[in-house]
């Protein structure tokens, strides 16, 4: 049924081997698949199981992998849009407390505003 892919595919496949053993022989060809089976288990099968088995029976738990000044400076964007934010659509309220609406990260006002942008 699907004879003209086994047609074509054997002479490229045949090609292909034949021209990756040539100049290096068969043993670099099979160094060149080890190193590469090696790499996707080791990224794929290896690293995610030793990372579920230290966060379920370990007592480290999980890695914190981010990194402190991304958390940092995401923070401190947040603060930033908060305080524009609050600026932009409560002009009148009193600056001590825009600044500290956006210190302590408080989302209560957007939030109201949201749900009456849906109702609406």
């Amino acid at each position: 049924r699907n004879w003209y892919l086994f047609a074509i595919g054997m002479p490229i496949g045949t090609y292909a081997l034949y021209k990756l053993t040539k100049e290096h022989g068969g043993f670099y060809l099979l160094q060149r698949c080890f190193s590469k089976m090696a790499d996707i288990y080791r990224d794929h099968v290896s690293e995610p199981l030793e990372s579920i088995y230290q966060e379920i029976f370990t007592k480290t738990g999980r890695i914190d992998v981010t990194d402190r000044k991304a958390r940092t400076d995401t923070i401190e964007s947040l603060k930033r849009m908060i305080r524009s934010w609050l600026e932009e659509y409560f002009p009148k309220m009193p600056l001590e407390e825009k600044i500290e609406r956006a210190e302590t990260m408080d989302i209560s006002l957007i939030e109201e505003r949201f749900e009456e942008s849906i109702k609406h």
